[in-house]
């Protein structure tokens, strides 16, 4: 087995011998660990390359990382091998996973005319495209805050008021005039 720096690297390995060893299935993700058996029976019993197919890996910390990746059969120092090309593709599916979110609360938005039905969903909506347990929405009225719509708290969060000292993000938010999330 032979790993390059860079492959290391994703794999949070430090260095590559850290790599060198492992069976190549402990390093999948358990959801892709029949579908990359798959693509390995193709590769030896076809001698074909594989498509670009997403999966996920793991680091050697655990945590799993979104990577597209193809293979290809090829001869090194004289014998059979077999050549994964890999690529972190963590950001475009964070990027893919935002922008289905904003699809759905833009649909949210235009669903209907009632301010409390939107804001109520719009507010689940985003937590969930956040990946977030908990978000609420506070509105602010002379010198307070009030607590209107929340996701994962327990209804008796709604109505809670708060002054500026005890919602200091809201008091970030107007002075900086940026969305925050937290």
């Amino acid at each position: 087995l032979f790993v390059n720096p860079a492959a290391a690297r994703l794999f949070g390995a430090k260095d590559p011998n850290e790599i060198i060893g492992k069976r190549v299935l402990d390093l999948v993700h358990p959801d892709y660990r029949e579908l990359i058996r798959e693509r390995i029976k193709h590769i030896e019993g076809k001698k074909e390359r594989t498509p670009l197919a997403d999966s996920k890996i793991l680091r050697l910390d655990g945590s799993a990382v979104d990577v597209e990746a193809s293979a290809a059969p090829i001869t090194y120092s004289g014998k059979p091998a077999t050549q994964v090309i890999i690529r972190d593709i963590s950001e475009r599916k964070k990027a893919e996973k935002l922008s289905h979110g904003l699809n759905n609360i833009n649909e949210i938005i235009h669903s209907t005319l009632d301010f409390d039905t939107i804001i109520s969903r719009v507010v689940s909506e985003a937590a969930k495209t956040l990946e977030c347990e908990t978000a609420a929405f506070s509105l602010r009225t002379d010198d307070s805050w009030t607590v209107s719509y929340a996701y994962g708290f327990s209804r008796e969060v709604i109505g809670t008021q708060m002054n500026d000292k005890e919602e200091p993000h809201a008091v970030l938010v107007i002075k900086t005039k940026n969305t925050i999330a937290i």
